[in-house]
């Protein structure tokens, strides 16, 4: 059976066009998952209830990364929302282990105004804020 000893209602916020990128774990029955999930979603939509969403990232294709021993990393590429109207999007995390587990987190990110735009700046960093917010954030 899927434990998710996890808080629904995540909020970070993040300069929109910026690289940013967070870690989460996935636990099993209060125990880190060493098996893997057969998928995860990362879904970021203006609201939850909008049909098609604004970005997303999957673990099958691309933007999450299995790090091992039930740790993954969400990867938010700048141009993932460098084109997006600033403010509240809603997301959420689902994580998916045929045929029985499914189970979804959710959240919301904030995209806030910044000066430097990703044509003047090294995109080679994480955005501390984010990580700091999603630190020992558990499923």
């Amino acid at each position: 059976m899927y434990d998710c000893p996890c808080q629904n209602g995540l909020e970070f916020s993040m300069a929109r066009g910026d690289l940013s990128s967070f870690p989460f774990a996935v636990y099993l029955d209060e125990e880190l998952d060493q098996t893997g999930m057969d998928e995860i979603y990362f879904t970021v939509k203006k609201h939850y209830y909008d049909r098609e969403p604004v970005f997303q990232k999957t673990l099958s294709s691309e933007g999450i990364e299995n790090l091992g021993g039930g740790n993954y990393l969400v990867t938010i590429m700048p141009t993932d929302t460098e084109t997006l109207p600033f403010g509240k999007y809603d997301f959420d995390i689902e994580v998916v282990r045929l045929p029985d587990i499914k189970k979804t987190f959710n959240g919301t990110l904030e995209l806030t105004r910044e000066s430097t735009h990703a044509a003047n700046e090294n995109l080679d960093g994480t955005s501390s804020a984010i990580t700091k917010a999603a630190e020992g954030m558990k499923f």
